[in-house]
């Protein structure tokens, strides 16, 4: 039981690193519900191997980290609703500062997506 409590503490008072990001995309395929679970696991080899890319890349350019979080608190009221689309828009109401403080990592994602379809 000790040795439990003290790999949780680890795990707890450290960075996760590449074993748990893969470990816990291999989980979150095998917790899917069907079909989803069917189709992701045929590829799950290489979800997992890539599970932790974003950190690669973020621990070679320091611009990446603000990428991987967001605070919506500290963007207001409803802030998921109320974001721009456009980085100018962002920057405009928000500030290039506070977007880099609080993160913009989900907001990032999201627009990508969209612009990209």
């Amino acid at each position: 039981m000790l040795n439990v409590f003290l790999l949780v503490a680890l795990v707890g008072l450290s960075s996760w690193g590449f074993l748990v990001h893969r470990t816990i995309h291999q989980i979150a395929v095998y917790n899917l519900p069907e079909p989803m679970r069917s189709f992701f696991y045929t590829d799950m080899d290489n979800l997992v191997a890539n599970a932790p890319r974003p950190d690669i890349r973020r621990n070679k350019d320091k611009t990446e980290d603000t990428k991987h979080f967001i605070d919506l608190e500290a963007y207001g009221p409803n802030a998921a609703n109320d974001m721009p689309f456009e980085w100018e828009a962002a920057v405009k109401k928000y500030g290039k500062d506070s977007l880099i403080k609080w993160g913009w990592g989900p907001y990032n994602a999201m627009v990508q997506s969209f612009l990209s379809c």
